[in-house]
């Protein structure tokens, strides 16, 4: 914590640190409470037809989330979409293999 002309504050790179460096407690439990099978109540699924951007998928090879799902979703898209999984990875594959997710990042945003 710090002050700023007299308000108490917080410093962002403290949090961004400590939420890095923690345990994944938060996202086993996730796993664990969805395990036995989960229903979102407005599926993105079933909104995506109405995009209109191009979209692309970003999914770490051993996400707990099922890429085959945007593969399906493409077919029922109206714009470009496209699937890309990031090597070494789970769901955060920005911090498990920060090289692949930017290079994937960069070639997408270039083209």
């Amino acid at each position: 914590m710090y002050h700023i002309g007299g308000r108490l504050g917080v410093n962002q790179d403290c949090i961004s640190y400590h939420i890095s460096s923690s345990s994944g407690s938060g996202e086993f439990a996730l796993a664990a409470v969805l395990a036995p099978g989960a229903y979102a109540r407005k599926p993105l699924f079933h909104r995506l037809a109405k995009l209109t951007v191009p979209t692309v998928f970003i999914y770490g090879d051993n996400d707990w989330m099922d890429y085959k799902a945007a593969i399906k979703a493409k077919k029922f898209m109206n714009v470009p979409a496209k699937v890309v999984r990031i090597p070494e990875s789970g769901h955060h594959m920005y911090i498990d293999n920060p090289e692949a997710f930017n290079k994937a990042m960069v070639e997408e945003l270039t083209q």
